[in-house]
């Protein structure tokens, strides 16, 4: 990194950059110095170059101005240094391959051991516990030193983040997290709207907790906030909101729908500099402050394969031999990308359908073929200690939103349309534009199927009414023809429709 500047290399920024260091060896090691011929053999035979082997050489002179010329870099990339804390048997005898010493890239902060890990496993961990936890901590550590320096100043504009997505995306996970990294150096007011329905509730629950401190002089005035009346409790704490000592203050609001709209008008005119909610509805826009859609798309497959992999190496050896690689790829087209759905199918493979021979191929069968019964299970269950919460009741949140909007009858029976509609291309629109009076003219015709003879305008406020309560839309698309309808949301509406 110090010859970053003189290099060929693109694509790195020191500002951008951190790094973790495990086991080493910036002063190079013992072991590492071969006699010519062995150099000369291994790079005959494996294509090593001499001059990476000299590198590792124990205390090559070239080393010590490299460590020089790193501390003094600026800006000079954070860093977390790390040494085997277990010497490792060879030809008989146990060496430390690379020494704490040469582990060490700055003398003032030694590499710290790691206890019970020899070279060779310095970045195998057989439990989340222990070095591993360390490690975890420091690359989250650097991480944050990064992410620091790169954050944005609140600017004299009032801002709004907006986190959009269908239900069980990881709305909420998303923005725990957000919280959990400012916890230390903001205010923070995270506000759920499954704990109050009301907003006016949530904020009381605040105020109670803040109390007098937010009045001036709270020792004089103690007394004057306990008989302060409720709403103007709320009143005082929105104030302070927008006092310029809060402007790196965040009101989070989670869910924000629930509050229903009114509410959330309401909230978005408080002083508050900057206000994070997230929500299911995909139309909400047109703010009277400096706003940013964040929209939740579902995983990519090979994002969604990954996932499974990482829940299924937490399993039990016995377990895992339930659970194949080109399995977890038929799994993660059934789930469709949904996050929620990749966390409950594994818990719920090994509790229901453990004793089949292959549990994913039962399990996609059961998706595709099975009786409402039995895929009302998987909808209904709960993977308890870690998601808490099933698909039904993320899928019948939404249905309850949707009947509270006003003229939602025919837009529920459209939602149960959707898995039969093509949507990712343009055959949808010259249908739907389309007379089909003479089509469907059968007197015997579905309450449903009679929906297709609607005007395309008609069925276009219908889509509209359910993106407003979790049907998820490509930004930037003009059409609801040529838009992308989430294939998770249309594929839990066919089997919920049916096991209902």
């Amino acid at each position: 990194m110090s010859r970053l500047t003189k290099s060929g290399v693109t694509g790195i920024n020191l500002s951008q950059c951190g790094l973790v260091f495990l086991a080493t060896p910036h002063t190079g090691s013992a072991l590492a110095d071969w006699s010519n011929l062995t150099v000369a053999a291994a790079g005959i035979a494996a294509g090593v170059r001499p001059e990476l082997v000299s590198y590792l050489q124990s205390f090559n002179p070239a080393s010590v101005w490299d460590q020089s010329d790193f501390l003094q870099l600026t800006p000079r990339p954070p860093f977390r240094c790390f040494a085997e804390g277990r010497k490792k048997l060879i030809k008989g005898t146990y060496h430390h391959i690379v020494t704490q010493a040469s582990a060490s890239l700055d003398p003032k902060t030694p590499a710290v051991m790691l206890l019970d890990q020899d070279h060779s496993e310095v970045c195998k961990f057989k439990t989340e516990f222990g070095p591993y936890f360390s490690v975890i901590s420091a690359l989250n550590e650097v991480f944050s030193e990064i992410t620091d320096k790169l954050e944005v100043e609140q600017g004299q504009d009032r801002r709004l983040t907006v986190v959009k997505g269908i239900a069980g995306i990881g709305k909420t996970e998303l923005l725990m997290r957000f919280a959990a990294k400012y916890k230390h150096r903001r205010n923070i007011f995270f506000l759920k709207a499954h704990n109050s329905k009301r907003l006016e509730d949530a904020l009381a629950n605040i105020c109670h907790s803040i109390g007098f401190d937010m009045i001036e002089n709270p020792n004089v005035n103690r007394e004057r906030w306990r008989e302060t009346d409720p709403s103007e409790k709320l009143e005082i704490f929105v104030d302070w909101l927008g006092k310029d000592f809060n402007k790196d203050s965040l009101l989070i609001l989670d869910d924000a729908e629930i509050f229903g709209s009114s509410s959330i008008q309401a909230a978005l005119k408080y002083p508050a500099w900057h206000i994070v909610m997230s929500t299911r509805d995909s139309n909400l826009e047109e703010f009277d402050r400096e706003s940013e859609d964040v929209r939740l798309a579902p995983l990519a497959a090979k994002d969604t394969v990954s996932l499974l992999q990482t829940l299924v190496n937490r399993l039990a050896e016995d377990d895992l031999k339930l659970f194949h690689q080109q399995d977890l790829q038929c799994l993660a087209r059934a789930i469709h990308g949904h996050p929620l759905a990749a966390h409950n199918a594994i818990p719920f493979l090994l509790k229901h359908l453990g004793s089949y021979i292959n549990p994913i191929e039962e399990f996609v069968r059961i998706l595709d073929n099975g009786t409402r019964e039995r895929r009302r299970v998987f909808f209904k269950f709960v993977a308890k200690g870690r998601t808490n919460r099933s698909l039904w009741d993320a899928f019948d949140g939404s249905l309850q939103l949707l009947n509270q909007e006003g003229d939602s009858e025919n837009a529920v029976k459209f939602l149960q349309l959707l898995p039969y509609l093509r949507t990712d291309d343009d055959c949808i629109d010259f249908f739907l534009k389309t007379s089909k009076q003479d089509l469907l003219s059968q007197a015997n015709i579905s309450t449903h199927v009679a929906l297709l003879r609607s005007d395309d305008l008609v069925v276009s406020t219908w889509l509209e009414i359910l993106q407003d309560v979790s049907i998820f839309v490509s930004s930037g698309l003009r059409s609801f023809f040529t838009s992308s309808i989430n294939a998770k949301e249309r594929s839990m509406s066919f089997h919920m429709s049916v096991t209902v």
